[in-house]
């Protein structure tokens, strides 16, 4: 099992892993932790779950160049090319599926996105495509992300710039901010989710798309079912109850932050280009519908949250 299609795990020596963690690197967290998962063994790396904020992370995280060498591995050999491929099968699916959810909320003239960790920009071109089918005059997307390839915009109306990080792009009163598939390979995320939730307008959406697979990737291995987690490319598994608890842990303006909807991700392959996968993913998501939060064999994560608009208007 892995736990995406594009990436595998890979085992990191003494001397790419970080000393081991004292705090949860996703809230700050110094209590004891206690271990649901062995990532690799000689050194262990465990993934630990944290009783303030519901998410896991790895024991030992990677060192910056050990990132950069099993990157390199993956642009090397062209596995990103075409970034919509790396995240979604059909980013027309995924930004309706979006859509469908987000326009109450996005019924402006002028709409601001900003897209971190996108690839070349294809989800959230998108998304302006049909933001303009809808009414909105001008589309401005600011896609952070390091490859160096971006989706071209077949239309006037909607512009597209790529920054290398969050400190280059220095975007705000952004009216949508996508983080889909990228918060569980940062090793420190709270900085950056901080940053991306300032970023927001008023009344502004982020969404969010993680991995929920610890549980799974337990019960495989308790059964002797070889497993991936994906280490050191995933570092961080984030599924409801985290996202459940994470703003109450915040400071006082984010507490004020609200969850739009909260569920199971939105299958990321289809029938006419993955059967199998597609059906099992189906499958192991459906229980939620009845048993809800008793139930996270989900795989995936996704979640919606609405910056509180100045005065109860929207501006």
């Amino acid at each position: 099992m892995k736990a995406t299609a594009f990436h595998s795990g890979a085992h990191l020596g003494e001397r790419d892993l970080r000393p081991a963690e004292s705090a949860c690197p996703l809230c700050s967290f110094r209590g004891e932790r206690s271990a649901v998962l062995r990532l690799q063994s000689e050194p262990i790396v465990s993934l630990l779950a944290c009783p303030n904020c519901r998410g896991c992370s790895a024991s030992r995280l990677p060192t910056e160049e050990a990132l950069r060498n099993y990157y390199s591995k993956y642009y090397q050999q062209g596995i990103f090319q075409g970034a919509e491929k790396v995240t979604f099968d059909e980013p027309r699916r995924f930004a309706e599926h979006l859509f469908r959810k987000g326009a109450p909320f996005l019924k402006r003239a002028s709409v601001r996105i900003l897209d971190f960790g996108g690839g070349d920009g294809n989800l959230s071109m998108s998304i302006a495509r049909l933001l303009l089918k809808d009414g909105a005059a001008h589309v401005q997307v600011a896609l952070v992300d390091y490859n160096a390839e971006l989706a071209r915009s077949d239309c006037s109306d909607v512009s597209l710039e790529r920054y290398d990080n969050l400190s280059s792009a220095k975007v705000t009163d952004c009216d949508l901010i996508l983080a889909s598939g990228i918060l569980e390979h940062i090793p420190y995320p709270q900085e950056d989710f901080i940053r991306l939730l300032s970023a927001l307008r008023s009344g502004g959406l982020f969404y969010a798309r993680t991995p929920c697979v610890a549980s799974l990737c337990r019960i495989l291995q308790r059964i002797g079912v070889p497993i991936d987690f994906t280490f050191p490319a995933h570092v961080h598994d984030m599924g409801e109850a985290y996202w459940t608890h994470i703003l109450k842990l915040l400071q006082a303006p984010f507490q004020r932050y609200s969850i739009i909807w909260s569920q199971p991700s939105i299958v990321e392959t289809t029938l006419r280009k993955n059967a199998l996968r597609t059906v099992a993913a189906y499958m192991m998501k459906a229980p939620w519908l009845i048993l809800r939060s008793r139930y996270d064999l989900v795989g995936g994560w996704e979640v919606l949250i609405r910056r509180p608009p100045e005065d109860g208007v929207d501006r």
